[in-house]
């Protein structure tokens, strides 16, 4: 037996002071792209939400966080294990401590994204009984230089109508029922609409014949938007995305993209819109509610 096996893994909520050891530990995740950094201050204020940490060792061995998207949908984001802490169950048990003060404190339905390639966290989501009820993978397509007056913006007396265009579409079905919140999925709201209208990010589609919601996503020093969500006729489907590639280069972009539901109609439709598929894996979003 080594002697780091005698140690055992301390779940508890995070605090002030371990700060300094999540900040060095996941400033070398991902190649130092991690986004942890810019946000623990902010995630450690957040009073709403639930920011766990484990210990191993004395030390800050792994971190998660539960945050409230609406009265009833959690999203579990921002699992990270150091580095040096790895092949410990961590992770393990991060998620289950996280999923019993959810049981305990809330209700509705939580969920969580993972890359298709992240095996142990299918493997947690498994044992723990959430079900898998999306994929998505990223399209993108050059923007178009063609003038377009294809868009009116929503205004929030128009919600109501909104939310009626959203259901009644079949790619509400085809995006299983999800918006995306950046990097976070929920069912469209009222509260999200409002949202998207305080940012100027939602929009008509020729006569109310579609909507379409994108906000403006960073990689790297690169600029582009991104969909949110999107509501017309399989039909027009086509034709709604080739006007946003030429909304995209009326707002000076040179790209546009969609983390598209994986659908085949939905996926044709982005082909012969000009779209390719950018990634090799995918986005899976799996689920959990509290029995009723």
């Amino acid at each position: 037996m080594k002697p780091e096996d005698l140690f055992a893994i301390l779940c508890r909520p995070a605090l002030p002071k371990d700060t300094p050891e999540v900040i060095k530990f996941t400033s070398k995740i991902w190649e130092g792209e991690d986004y942890i950094p810019h946000v623990w201050e902010q995630w450690l204020h957040d009073y709403q939400g639930f920011l766990a940490v484990a210990e191993y060792a004395g030390q800050v061995a792994g971190i998660g966080r539960l945050k409230p998207l609406s009265s009833h949908e959690w999203w579990l984001e921002g699992l990270r294990v150091n580095p040096q802490f790895q092949g410990r169950g961590i992770a393990s048990h991060l998620h289950a401590y996280i999923l019993d003060y959810w049981q305990r404190n809330a209700s509705g339905v939580i969920r969580l994204g993972t890359a298709s390639t992240r095996s142990q966290i299918h493997h947690l989501c498994a044992r723990d009984q959430f079900s898998k009820i999306a994929e998505f993978t990223m399209y993108e397509a050059p923007t178009l230089a063609q003038q377009v007056t294809a868009f009116t913006p929503l205004n929030d007396k128009q919600v109501s109508d909104a939310l009626e265009i959203i259901h009644t579409s079949p790619l509400y079905q085809l995006s299983f029922g999800l918006m995306d919140h950046g990097w976070e999925w929920s069912n469209p709201s009222a509260a999200h609409l409002m949202q998207t209208i305080t940012r100027n990010e939602a929009w008509w589609w020729r006569n109310r014949r579609g909507l379409l919601i994108f906000r403006d996503e960073w990689e790297g020093k690169r600029r582009y938007p991104l969909l949110q969500l999107l509501a017309c006729t399989l039909e027009d489907l086509s034709d709604c995305l080739l006007d946003y590639r030429r909304q995209g280069a009326g707002s000076g972009h040179k790209s546009v993209g969609w983390l598209a539901p994986l659908q085949p109609k939905i996926q044709a439709a982005l082909t012969e819109a000009g779209f390719e598929r950018t990634w090799d894996d995918s986005l899976v979003i799996y689920e959990k509610s509290t029995p009723r």
